[in-house]
């Protein structure tokens, strides 16, 4: 069998691959508007404790053998930080910091766009042992790592150790707000705390701060209930009725304002709250709606007005736009598509890709795969891309499919480009360089004939070296013959020249 049939075949076997592990991602639909990741589809534990996205729309979420990672394709798991509490993306950096039971660090790209691990916690936990990290807040310049031990502060690639224990923060505006576990509420001033509130009835810690305005604050907590703060005025008011009685009926695990001031309150295990401006509950998502469990941990809406949840179980996502068209979304930032693996005959990549990163194909490129996605806009109906290979292609290509396919690439720099129809989600780039190196031209036709050549002048050398080796020897014999013949001559010349003297005598 070739070697070029082997590469093929390999091809053909990682492209399957590649299909059934996307087959394996797929996740269960529901209901008309929801869609459930269970554990045994996305490779976690049961529970789901955190979500954050990046600016490409990848998300990450905090599980316990590590971060799982979703592009709009396929469902990945880090595993070196270990078992994770909460995950956050940093915008400034690009790092995804990571907080886990008795560790923490953050996630990295590479040169080669692969994501390297950097554990922070190494030396901090030895001299400042903690058990988990379960809230990580950017304060300015600052990464706050919150345990029940102490905050953990990395500032100019240093970390700080901060005695602050069994307080969580939280940022509205420009306040930050420190709640600790006696149901005190603070609000940070030039690196002192001056409290703001006193939860009295069950001593308590809120679970979440969030602007309704400039001037208010709604300050939710787990049971008992939610208040505003009135920031002009310095007082603090309860909320309303309504929004009161659902949380100490249900309670309250994490909170989301959405587009209009619509409030989202994911419960213990009744599901997903939405509230109006007013507090009044205008619809529920639970078990009876189609989600796969009650819990929810925390929540992400993404630029097409779908609504992540990190579950007691697995991952769920609602598809809000859709259900509650009367919500205005207009505020959200753009989606975008993402270039999401690059297969060929010779290699297969998955990676998260950025924009402008460049893949380095090094070979004879026969086929050349690229898959895409945009995260978010393809679980309820068919999605219409338009692509384009600048350097290879003259036009753009509409799909319904996921990935664009070519043959024979030659070397040489390619922008490829694609973009979805919906309105504005942003083209997804990367760059593509194809680079034969100059040996492997002799792989192929042209270096059969300069082999060819090549044996054709060694040949006719060696017959030319033959030719002058067997004429040097025929002169050598035929001058040794030579001078045998002069030398008979000479003593014959001689042995006549003495019987010529006999005879004379």
């Amino acid at each position: 069998m070739t070697g070029s049939r082997l590469a093929s075949l390999f091809s053909l076997y990682l492209l399957v691959a590649i299909m059934v592990s996307e087959i394996e991602c797929e996740g269960q639909t529901a209901s008309k508007y929801i869609f459930n990741y269970s554990p045994e589809i996305i490779h976690s534990g049961e529970a789901v404790y955190s979500v954050t996205a990046d600016q490409e729309g990848i998300l990450y979420f905090a599980i316990s053998s590590g971060v799982l990672v979703y592009d709009g394709e396929a469902w990945r798991v880090f595993s070196e930080a270990g078992d994770s509490r909460s995950v956050e993306y940093d915008q400034q950096t690009g790092r995804i910091y990571v907080g886990g039971l008795g560790t923490f660090g953050y996630y990295e790209k590479d040169a080669e766009r692969m994501y390297r691990y950097t554990d922070l916690s190494r030396d901090i936990r030895v001299q400042h042992p903690f058990k988990q990290v379960w809230q990580i807040v950017f304060i300015n310049d600052e990464v706050r790592f919150i345990s029940n031990e102490g905050h953990y502060v990395l500032y100019q690639d240093s970390i700080v150790t901060r005695p602050i224990k069994n307080a969580y923060i939280f940022k509205a505006g420009k306040e930050i707000y420190f709640s600790d576990y006696e149901g005190t509420l603070s609000v940070l001033n030039n690196d002192s705390l001056t409290r703001v509130f006193n939860q009295t009835v069950n001593k308590d810690a809120a679970f979440n701060v969030l602007p309704i305005n400039d001037l208010q604050h709604l300050i939710l907590y787990p049971w008992a209930g939610a208040v505003i703060r009135d920031l002009e005025k310095s007082t603090i008011i309860p909320a309303s009725v309504e929004l009161n009685k659902m949380i100490k009926k249900f309670g309250h695990y994490y909170s989301l304002m959405l587009p209009g001031g619509f409030l989202a309150i994911g419960s213990w295990e009744d599901g997903v709250f939405i509230l109006d401006t007013d507090g009044n509950v205008i619809e529920k998502f639970d078990v009876q709606s189609g989600l796969s469990s009650g819990g929810a941990y925390d929540m992400h809406l993404d630029s097409s007005g779908k609504l992540w949840l990190a579950m007691d179980y697995g991952v769920s996502l609602i598809d809000l736009k859709s259900a509650m068209p009367d919500l205005n979304f207009d505020g959200l930032p753009p989606g975008r598509s993402l270039i999401t693996s690059v297969s060929s005959n010779l290699s297969s990549e998955r990676f998260p890709a950025h924009q402008g990163d460049t893949v380095l194909i090094k070979g004879n490129l026969d086929y050349l795969q690229i898959n895409f996605s945009t995260p978010g806009n393809e679980y309820f109906t068919n999605h219409t891309y338009t692509y384009r290979l600048e350097g290879f292609d003259s036009v753009w290509t509409e799909t319904t499919e996921s990935s664009a396919k070519y043959l024979s690439v030659p070397n040489g720099t390619y922008l490829f480009r694609v973009k979805s129809i919906e309105p504005g989600v942003v083209e997804g780039n990367i760059f593509i360089q194809v680079h034969e190196p100059w040996y492997l031209f002799l792989a192929g036709p042209p270096g059969y004939l300069i082999g060819i050549f090549l044996l054709g002048g060694l040949m006719a050398g060696t017959l030319l070296m033959r030719s002058r080796f067997a004429r040097k020897k025929l002169t050598s014999l035929v001058n040794e013959k030579t001078k045998e013949i002069e030398k008979h001559q000479k003593e014959l010349l001689i042995i006549n020249q003495n019987l010529s003297e006999i005879m004379m005598n």
